[in-house]
C-alpha cells in the first residue's frame, strides 16, 4: 500500500484510488463515580485483499480483505491506586490484552506498572500500542516507572521495561527478549531554570546482516547519555541546550555518536509574534547510533526527524496571530552533511 502521499511517478500515480477501505465502529460506554467500563467494536473492508511478501517474520500478518477487531476496556480509580486495561480480539481468535496500575506511595512517591500481551497473529489496523514495536502483536512484556521527589527542587525519573518476542521479527531470524532501562536526575528552579542528566540502556538480539535471507542474532547493546539545560533570560526569551553521546555495540563492533544543539524560544505575552529556532551539529558513525529530536514546527503538524551522519541542521519558526483574525505560520529548515556529495538516492537525491 502507498502510503507516502507522493504521486511523481507513473506508477505512484496508477496507485491512486486504487484500493479503498470502508470502516465501521461502535463504542458503548458506562461510567459510575470512579469506574468506567467500555465495550467497543469496528469492521474493516478492503477492496483489495492484503497479501504480504513471503518472510519468516510475516508469516502470521494479517491477509485478505475483511477483519473484525472487538475490544473490552476498564479503567476504575481506588483510593491512591487506579487500573485501567484492555482486551482486544481479532476476528474472533487472536487476542492482545494490556493492564496496567498507576499507585502512589505517599508524597513524593509515584509509581506505574503494565504488562501486555500481544500474541503474534493478532491483527488491527492504524493501532499504536504501548510496547517496544509499533504495532502490538508477537509482544510480550512487563513494565516499571517511577517518580521520586527528592527534594523540593530535585526529582528522579526511572523506568526498566522487560519484553520478549516469540516468533521471529523484523531484522530478528529468531525469537528474542530485550531490556530498556532508563535514569534521569532533574533539578529545576520554577520559572527560571531547568536542568537533567539521563541515562538510557537497550539489550536485545538482532541480526547481525539483515541483508541476508537468515543471519545469525547476537545481543546488541545501546547506551546513550543526555545533558539538557533550559534557562529563561527573561519572561519572554528561553534558551535550551542539549548534548547527546551515544555508543551501539554487537559482538566485536562498536560505533559512537554525538549531538550538540542550541534553541531559543522568544514568545512575549500580548505579542502577536512568537520566534523559535535550532541550532544543531552532529557526528555518528552509522545510522544505528541515530538521535531522534524534537522540532517546533507549523500547526497540526510535528517533526522528530533523526540526526545522523556528520552535519549541521537548523531551522526557523514564524508565528503571527492576527487579532481576531487568522493566524500565520512560516518554517524554514536545512540540513547539511559536508562530507557527503549527495543525500537521498533516485527520485529523492539531492546534489551537493
Amino acid at each position: 500500500l502507498q502510503s507516502s502521499g507522493l504521486h511523481r511517478t507513473a506508477s505512484e500515480l496508477a496507485d491512486k484510488n486504487s484500493s479503498t477501505q470502508t470502516s465501521l465502529g461502535f463504542s458503548l460506554n458506562l461510567r459510575h463515580r470512579k469506574l468506567q467500563l467500555a465495550i467497543n467494536g469496528v469492521h474493516h473492508r478492503l477492496s483489495n485483499p492484503l497479501r504480504p511478501r513471503e518472510a519468516l517474520y510475516n508469516r502470521y500478518y494479517f491477509t485478505g480483505t475483511r477483519l473484525f477487531n472487538m475490544s473490552a476496556s476498564y479503567s476504575w480509580t481506588f483510593k491512591n491506586a487506579h487500573f485501567f486495561g484492555e482486551l482486544a480480539s481479532a476476528d474472533f481468535g487472536a487476542f492482545a490484552s494490556l493492564n496496567g496500575l498507576l499507585l502512589s506511595l505517599g508524597k513524593g512517591i509515584e509509581t506505574a506498572f503494565v504488562y501486555r500481551n500481544y500474541q503474534k497473529d493478532f491483527a488491527s489496523f492504524s493501532t499504536r500500542a504501548f510496547g517496544e514495536s509499533r504495532n502490538p502483536v508477537n509482544e510480550s512484556g512487563l513494565y516499571f516507572g517511577a517518580k521520586l521527589r527528592l527534594a523540593s527542587k530535585w526529582k528522579l525519573n526511572l523506568y526498566n521495561d522487560l519484553w520478549s518476542n516469540e516468533w521471529p521479527s523484523f531484522r530478528n531470524d529468531a525469537p528474542a527478549k530485550g531490556q530498556e532501562m532508563l535514569l534521569r536526575l532533574t533539578y529545576e528552579e520554577r520559572r527560571r531554570w531547568l536542568v537533567y542528566v539521563q541515562l538510557k540502556r537497550e539489550l536485545k538480539e538482532s541480526n547481525v546482516n539483515s541483508e541476508l535471507n537468515t543471519s545469525p542474532t547476537l545481543p546488541k547493546e545501546t547506551f546513550q547519555t543526555r545533558l539538557h539545560t533550559s534557562y529563561k533570560l527573561t519572561d519572554w526569551l528561553e534558551l535550551r541546550t542539549r548534548m547527546d553521546w551515544g555508543r551501539v555495540s554487537q559482538g566485536s563492533e562498536s560505533l559512537t555518536g554525538i549531538s550538540i544543539y542550541q534553541d531559543f524560544i522568544y514568545r512575549k505575552l500580548g505579542s502577536p509574534w512568537s520566534l523559535s529556532g535550532r541550532y544543531a551539529i552532529f557526528d555518528t558513525e552509522d545510522y544505528d547510533i541515530r538521535f531522534y529530536h524534537y522540532e517546533n514546527d507549523v500547526l497540526y503538524s510535528f517533526s522528530i526527524p533523526a540526526y545522523f551522519n556528520a552535519g549541521i541542521r537548523y531551522y526557523l519558526k514564524l508565528r503571527y496571530k492576527i487579532r481576531y483574525g487568522p493566524q500565520l505560520e512560516l518554517r524554514f529548515a536545512r540540513s547539511t552533511f559536508p562530507a557527503l556529495e549527495s543525500i537521498g538516492s533516485s527520485l529523492d537525491e539531492i546534489n551537493g
